[in-house]
């Protein structure tokens, strides 16, 4: 009897699961979306944040596994005479898989890819005290949400590592996908 029981519940719940199963997401396709980003530099023993910015991005999904995104992220901050106004362009993979919900899907995934960075310092209001200018591998991590197959959220952390610094990223953008 629990053997029956337990291959009757283990059909029941196979059967709950076709309907999300049969109903493919629409992933595929162009996506271009808006947020916020929030820089940190994590090269010393602390956390330096460099300040927070708007994010610009645009992303291809080729399917429920691979995509690809283009993305400027700005971002600045000053302490007492000390400025810095920077920028990020990144081209990256993501690699996961889109969980298909009805008409919400979920994507967690990693992100491969290389990040132009630049930073210009300036101390006391003389620009170019310091301007900073690197490429770097970056690997990032986060998770998409599509909702009624158009609209979309990502939460997204990526690590960057130039030459002079490492730099931490955190960014939340809002968008369409067609």
């Amino acid at each position: 009897m629990k053997k029956c029981f337990s291959a009757l519940l283990a059909t029941f719940a196979a059967a709950a699961c076709l309907p999300a199963l049969a109903n493919p997401a629409y992933v595929e396709g162009h996506r271009v979306g808006a947020g916020f980003s929030k820089t940190k530099d994590v090269t010393t023993g602390f956390d330096l944040g460099l300040g927070g910015g708007l994010k610009l991005e645009y992303g291809y999904e080729l399917n429920h596994i691979i995509g690809f995104n283009l993305s400027y992220q700005g971002f600045g901050e000053s302490w007492s005479g000390l400025k810095v106004d920077g920028s990020v362009f990144k081209a990256d993979a993501d690699i996961g898989y889109a969980f298909d919900l009805q008409e919400f899907s979920v994507k967690p995934y990693v992100a491969l890819g290389v990040a132009l960075v630049n930073e210009e310092w300036s101390l006391n209001g003389i620009p170019g005290s310091s301007d900073l200018s690197d490429s770097s591998f970056l690997f990032g991590f986060g998770a998409r949400a599509t909702f009624m197959h158009n609209f979309y959220a990502d939460m997204r952390f990526d690590y960057l590592m130039t030459e002079y610094s490492d730099l931490d990223q955190f960014s939340i953008s809002f968008g369409y996908k067609f």
